[in-house]
Order: C-alpha cells, then structure tokens, then sequence
C-alpha cells in the first residue's frame, strides 16, 4: 500500500524543456489549462488564466518605471495570492526579487533596502508603512490588478540572469 501511495499514485514525471524558466513554465501550464486552479491562499481561489493575466499586469507595471534585466525589485507583501503574483510578474519583467519579510522590524528592512539596492519595490497597503520614506518607485499589488492592459511579456531572460537575491 506504501509502495502503491508514493509510487504509482504519484507517477506523475513528465520531461521538461532544459531551456525553459520557471515564469514559461508557469505561462505553458496557464496556456494548456486556463480555467483549473492554479493557487489556493485561503477563502481565494485562483486559476493559472487568472494568475498568469494578473502576474502579467504587474510585469507591464514595472516595465513601465524602466525596469531592466537583472534590475532588483523588492517586495514586502505577507503569504497571499499577492505575493505568487509579485513573484512572477518580477520575473516576467526580467528582474530578480529581492524578499522581505514584513515581520521583519522596520530598522532591518530599510537595512536589507539600502544593501539591496532594488530600483522598485512591490507592497500591500498593510506592508506599505513598514518600510517608511523611500526614494523608489512603491507598487501596490492590490491597486496594480486592472490598471494595464494585460498582454504576454516577451522577456528575454536566461538561465544565466539572476533570479532572487537574500
């Protein structure tokens, strides 16, 4: 019964393009099947179509203040749909992210900010007010959704590019 839970009920591999990032492979799976659930944070339930034109929206976002390849972008949001969209709209921008946790007392993220030195930084408006004054450009998530036309991104990221930074 072991063997049949672990093996046979999870065989599950499939072979996978070696030149593809994780936001393609998110916007494969998005195209394959737009309407099954992609996320679930909660009472929230979010399919890959959704998540992948929200994640889209954001990338439009920061393309729009300039950001470039291999740009930082920090972001301060708690464990929510927010903080899946962030990610991958940063990626699909081309940038890397830079994670801060909100629990964090303020003195130590405005440090990780000023070591970072991310050209944009994401939030949610209850993560807006930890970081304080700040001399870059501040996107909220939640005001970001609906702002864009949403649209593919063709980012010309590689494997070679950065991706996060701690």
């Amino acid at each position: 019964e072991r063997r049949q839970v672990l093996v046979e009920f999870n065989a599950t591999h499939q072979a996978l393009q070696q030149d593809l990032l994780v936001h393609q492979l998110f916007e494969q799976q998005a195209q394959q099947q737009p309407q099954a659930l992609a996320l679930v944070c909660g009472d929230e339930r979010v399919t890959y179509a959704e998540l992948n034109e929200r994640s889209n929206q954001v990338a439009h976002a920061l393309l729009s203040l300039g950001i470039a390849l291999d740009d930082r972008v920090a972001i301060c949001v708690e464990r929510s749909v927010e903080m899946v969209v962030g990610l991958l709209g940063i990626l699909k921008a081309g940038a890397a992210y830079v994670p801060l946790d909100p629990g964090y007392p303020p003195e130590r993220l405005r440090y990780m900010l000023e070591d970072s030195a991310p050209v944009a930084v994401l939030v949610q408006r209850t993560t807006r007010d930890l970081l304080g004054a700040l001399a870059m450009p501040v996107l909220d998530l939640q005001s970001v959704n609906g702002r864009l036309k949403p649209g593919m991104i063709a980012c010309c990221r590689r494997s070679r590019h950065s991706t996060w930074l701690m």
